[in-house]
């Protein structure tokens, strides 16, 4: 409350089934490790620019923040829908040009029933990789809805100048996003043209399919995300928007959908691969949505549920049935989503009894693992990226690391749920590892799950400013583990490791948690420990007391 550098606050509050649920956040934030809460001194305002008033500075000039700037043109666009009989001129190059109403004609029929005719392949069990392996169907898939509040989302995001980067995240909205930039040869207002810039467009979010989704269809890396956006099954709407650049003879086509995918759920609930989507009874199952109806007619939506209701305001899932598979059973699965769901959610791995895995052997192999690689990194040794890059930068302020069991307890709770990827935690950091093997010994899995989170940086590098930023946790292959692993304020870990049905899992926890957006993975420097306020050991700064 008192942090002298915050100055913005905003709260919430809530009636809740036994109280009242209130909120405040502020900015820039406070409670940072080693900074100070306010300079001290025998004058108040002593450090004030110019004016004092009541012992306060002033605060610095106010920008309008990303959200209000979204939230402005978001009701700005929301009222031309209503107001106006289309968006703009006749010379205009977005599209479509007339005012929504319907999805029965043009780029919104278009775009509606590509993406209605994906989602029922994915239902009726069509959709197969190179290989000709098939991911699993459902009977339980809602085709969706147009909805013009996301089309005026869409209209805000889209880049007109057709650059790679929406002009608006929109995520703290709830609502994701694709984007796609297609060349154009031609009118593309002319139908041909129309169908094959929003097939191609389709095309390329759809070659994000990733191939963990042909064991378990679970939301589980975010490079999957544009394919995630366009199956989840909490998402039954859609609303997106063109926009032609005559200039560079390409397009930009943005679509919104309803939610967001959760790192660790389900993006579907999965059947088998040898049924054909919905049957008479399966859409009915799912609660909280209006009318449910399964559409069997021969065409591109057979298999699919259909509902009037466009935005879902729970978690919803079909009610648990008995598994026609011996290798797993049906258990109860968390979700990142604040909505509780309404009925039990299956997972997919069998989780065996409970046993001691870690001991001391394995936590004093974590550390020593840990404090080598941070030194080795600290000291400039470490190659970043392929053969031929130089080194890392050496590290100023790497502090050595120390086990903590509060840690361990929690990693191993979660090791414990056999999940096929990342929890999403946000409290502490997280590195976790599927070793193929059921018969490794913990050891050894501990050890080659550290050389795995490692060992990417050789493939994969690293900016030299050694800035954590969003392109470097989106590119392919992102050296996030390795990151992690040499953040410099990270000094506690605790680990967890759990023998699965076909795999040993490893996971664990880091605080404080690192890889957090532009801030710096470490500070670099020509000395090691040059930011060390003390002691200096193997490059690495000593771990603030407990």
């Amino acid at each position: 409350m008192v942090w002298a550098a915050s100055y913005k606050i905003g709260c919430g509050a809530r009636r809740c089934g036994s109280g009242t649920f209130i909120v405040c956040r502020y900015s820039p934030r406070g409670n940072i490790y080693d900074e100070y809460i306010y300079f001290s001194g025998a004058a108040t305002c002593a450090r004030c620019r110019n004016t004092c008033v009541d012992g306060l500075c002033p605060a610095p000039s106010v920008r309008i923040s990303a959200a209000a700037v979204l939230q402005m043109l978001i009701k700005m666009l929301i009222g031309l829908l209503v107001l106006l009989n289309s968006y703009v001129t006749a010379t205009t190059t977005y599209y479509p040009e007339n005012q929504c109403g319907d999805a029965s004609q043009g780029f919104r029929l278009e775009i509606l029933s590509a993406h209605n005719n994906l989602r029922g392949r994915l239902a009726r069990g069509e959709i197969e990789q190179d290989d000709g392996s098939k991911l699993k169907g459902s009977k339980t898939l809602f085709k969706f809805n147009y909805d013009c509040n996301l089309e005026a989302l869409a209209m805000a995001a889209i880049p007109v100048d057709c650059s790679r980067r929406p002009a608006i995240d929109l995520s703290p909205l709830g609502r994701s996003q694709n984007l796609a930039i297609v060349a154009v040869t031609g009118d593309p207002s002319k139908i041909p043209i129309l169908q094959a810039t929003v097939n191609a467009a389709i095309f390329t979010w759809a070659d994000r399919l990733n191939v963990d989704l042909l064991k378990n269809p679970t939301y589980t890396n975010k490079r999957m995300a544009p394919f995630a956006n366009m199956i989840y099954n909490q998402s039954l709407s859609l609303g997106c928007m063109g926009y032609y650049c005559s200039a560079g003879a390409k397009t930009a086509i943005v679509c919104v959908y309803s939610d967001i995918p959760k790192i660790g759920a389900p993006l579907y609930w999965d059947d088998s691969n040898d049924q054909k989507g919905c049957n008479k009874t399966s859409c009915e199952q799912v609660t909280d949505v209006a009318k449910p109806k399964c559409d069997r007619n021969a065409g591109p939506n057979q298999g699919l549920c259909g509902t009037a209701t466009k935005i879902l305001t729970t978690t919803v899932a079909p009610p648990t049935t008995p598994s026609s598979s011996s290798k797993s059973s049906a258990s109860s699965s968390s979700s990142s989503s604040p909505a509780s769901s309404t009925s039990a959610k299956p997972t997919t791995t069998t989780k065996p009894a409970s046993t001691e895995a870690m001991t001391e052997e394995i936590r004093n192999k974590i550390i020593t693992m840990h404090n080598y690689r941070r030194t080795i990194v600290a000291q400039g040794t470490v190659r970043n990226g392929k053969e031929g890059n130089p080194n890392c930068p050496m590290a100023t302020n790497m502090y050595e690391m120390r086990y903590d069991m509060a840690l361990e307890a929690e990693a191993q709770a979660y090791a414990d749920t056999c999940s096929t990827g990342p929890s999403g935690v946000q409290t502490s950091g997280e590195n976790v590892y599927h070793s193929p093997s059921t018969t490794i010994s913990f050891f050894d899995a501990v050890v080659k799950a550290q050389q795995s989170w490692f060992s990417v940086i050789y493939r994969n590098g690293v900016n030299p400013k050694m800035k954590y930023t969003r392109f470097l946790e989106q590119k392919d292959d992102a050296p996030t583990a390795f990151t992690q692993m040499v953040w410099a304020k990270s000094y506690k870990i605790g680990c967890g490791v759990r023998r699965c049905s076909s795999s040993t899992f490893v996971v664990c926890r880091y605080s404080p948690r690192g890889n957090i957006y532009d801030e710096f993975i470490y500070y670099t420097g020509t000395t090691p420990c040059a930011m060390c306020l003390n002691a200096c050991k193997d490059a690495l700064c000593p771990a603030p007391s407990a």
